[in-house]
């Protein structure tokens, strides 16, 4: 799921795996010590991201290009992240398509690409989903 966000905060990663604070902590800590991700607080009012590095995206085999942090972004990964974990992990309404995904399946950028959604919901029908 990292890869598909971008980046998650540290909370999120806690929700994620079902365990504490803490222990998210613990494990962000050791896959920064083994080179598979980084983390940083990007913005004042947020917890820290974690992302994964070259070494850590190989590992999972993301599909994905590493993702360089960017603060500007931080605040939309976060809600955006919030809203998946919510729909698809908590109240289990449907399958999450991030917009990574969508983006690989659409043309390119040098052509005229309509705007994507954050992200597409299939509960059975395909929602688009802003944040």
């Amino acid at each position: 799921m990292i890869a598909e966000q971008y980046a998650i905060t540290v909370q999120q990663l806690a929700r994620l795996i079902g365990r504490s604070y803490r222990t998210a902590r613990g494990l962000r800590d050791r896959w920064c010590n083994a080179g598979w991700a980084q983390s940083a607080r990007l913005a004042v009012d947020l917890p820290p991201f974690v992302w994964l590095t070259g070494s850590g995206s190989r590992l999972v085999q993301s599909p994905y290009r590493t993702w360089n942090p960017h603060p500007g972004l931080a605040t939309h990964i976060e809600a955006v992240t919030e809203t998946r974990l919510l729909l698809e992990r908590e109240l289990r309404i449907g399958e999450w398509e991030c917009e990574r995904a969508l983006a690989q399946r659409s043309p390119s950028r040098s052509e005229n690409r309509p705007h994507l959604p954050d992200a597409v919901l299939t509960c059975p029908q395909r929602v688009a989903i802003e944040v």
